[in-house]
């Protein structure tokens, strides 16, 4: 749009804005190719001159305000990511003054972004014009670990295009982008579903193995080596399909930065300045990620033996989970919300024949304040340490609402969307060695034992209270 902006010959260009913002990644690339190759036809004077008239039609330069004044025929665009996306990007987009309006949240299906809800916003911004800067994919969430339809959004940015609208499409892998590493062989092939399965009971459904096969097609991904990559936290990934997108970045800095955008890897590493807010970075956390990933190679057969071993242990926790449920029934009404897509299980309690969520809500806090860290008290006293999270009807849409809650025993009927909530347990099963077979031991039969323990010690206070 810049290079319309500034009348720049000799170009194919789109023929208008809205062409323009809805050229796909490959095309707009090969745009800015086109013109680097024709800036270095020109005598530096000219190139000089060229350069900044089209740097000063970047929305970059002009802000928003200043960018969309120049281009009334658009609106601003939309960033589309599910309702279970991370609280960064709200964050991210009022950072970067497109404002909270502009993140447009999608209803889920068990906590999986909805294909049908995208397509229906797609279709509709399509019909209305409005720009659609990229969407957002969970791979693995922070809250229930549940993994989106990656290859039903490509599919509908696919179809989207037929319409004139196009976006990227990022995958947020922040937490279960290392589980790609069981889906890989080592010469970097995919393994299909029947091998990936073999491992274990349940996993990979086929909906999970259909969107880890589809990463390769999406524009981005962000990954978090502090997390299922077991490094240290300030390591983190952002891994771009194209790299020379990356030029569009960045920043300039004589003092620092010498010549043009670098090629090789070590220049573009000793460069990161020039694309990252920071502009520095230690460089212990990136030669603790390299050093692990050379020892410990990308694939099934050597660094995901470790996430492998966790996802085991999510399914043998979550069939345990089941069981509690039966056993408990006395005392508490148990349930695992949705089943783990990766090693992450939640579970939902409510004390036996209790109709309230702010009592069902109360009763899981005090099992929360024996299970989270406590200044009180040496950490060494603690047995086992767990998170909470909860369940929102909004989130959840009507039907999900219904079907939990009623599993529970809670009462619906005066229920806000907005307000209420269901405080849940959140387990993260990171730790590999959850399942002691050399000295027989079993920490997720121990933690049950222990939640028994404290649910049947609860109940009997409160029996006597009353």
């Amino acid at each position: 749009m810049a290079l319309r902006a500034a009348q720049v010959p000799g170009l194919n260009l789109p023929g208008d804005d809205w062409s323009a913002f809805n050229l796909a990644q490959a095309d707009g690339i090969a745009l800015l190719t086109a013109w680097q190759s024709w800036l270095a036809t020109l005598i530096p004077v000219e190139r000089s001159r060229w350069s900044q008239r089209v740097e000063g039609e970047r929305i970059e330069q002009r802000g928003l305000a200043g960018f969309f004044a120049a281009h009334p025929d658009l609106k601003v665009p939309l960033v589309l990511a599910p309702v279970t996306a991370h609280y960064s990007w709200s964050k991210g987009l009022k950072l970067l003054g497109l404002g909270r309006d502009q993140l447009a949240l999608l209803s889920t299906e068990n906590m999986r972004l909805d294909p049908a809800a995208l397509h229906d916003t797609l279709e509709r911004c399509a019909r209305e014009r409005q720009a659609v800067l990229m969407c957002v994919a969970v791979l693995g969430g922070t809250e229930y670990g549940t993994i989106d339809p990656i290859d039903q959004v490509l599919a509908a940015r696919e179809a989207s295009r037929e319409r004139g609208l196009d976006f990227a499409v990022h995958v947020d892998a922040a937490w279960g982008g290392y589980l790609a590493t069981l889906f890989r062989n080592e010469d970097g092939s995919l393994r299909s579903r029947d091998e990936v399965a073999a491992d274990y009971v349940q996993f990979p459904t086929s909906a999970v193995h259909a969107a880890f096969a589809a990463l390769g097609a999406t524009d981005s991904v962000t990954v978090d080596p502090h997390k299922l990559g077991y490094l240290p936290y300030g390591s983190g990934a952002f891994i771009c399909r194209d790299h020379r997108a990356m030029t569009l970045l960045a920043e300039r800095a004589d003092y620092v930065f010498h010549g043009g955008i670098p090629r090789d890897y070590l220049a573009r590493y000793r460069s990161l300045g020039q694309f990252i807010p920071e502009g520095s970075k230690s460089g212990a956390a990136a030669a603790a990620v390299y050093v692990t990933h050379k020892v410990l190679p990308l694939d099934h057969a050597h660094f995901g033996i470790l996430p492998r071993a966790t996802v085991r242990a999510a399914e043998i926790f979550d069939a345990h989970a089941q069981r509690f449920a039966l056993e408990q029934a006395d005392y508490v009404q148990a349930l695992v919300p949705f089943a783990p897509d990766s090693n992450l299980v939640c579970l939902a309690l409510n004390p036996r024949g209790n109709r309230s969520i702010a009592v069902a809500n109360a009763f899981v806090r005090e099992l929360h304040d024996m299970l989270r860290c406590d200044p009180r008290q040496p950490l060494q006293t603690k047995e086992f340490f767990g998170s909470v999270t909860t369940l929102r009807p909004d989130m959840l849409g009507p039907a999900q609402t219904t079907r939990i809650f009623t599993a529970l025993g809670l009462d619906t009927s005066t229920l806000d969307p907005r307000e209420d909530r269901l405080m849940i347990l959140r387990h993260t099963l990171m730790n590999p060695y959850l399942i002691d077979h050399e000295n027989g031991i079993s920490y997720i039969d121990r933690y049950f034992d222990f939640l028994g323990r404290r649910i049947r010690a609860l109940r009997a206070v409160t029996r006597n209270d009353t």
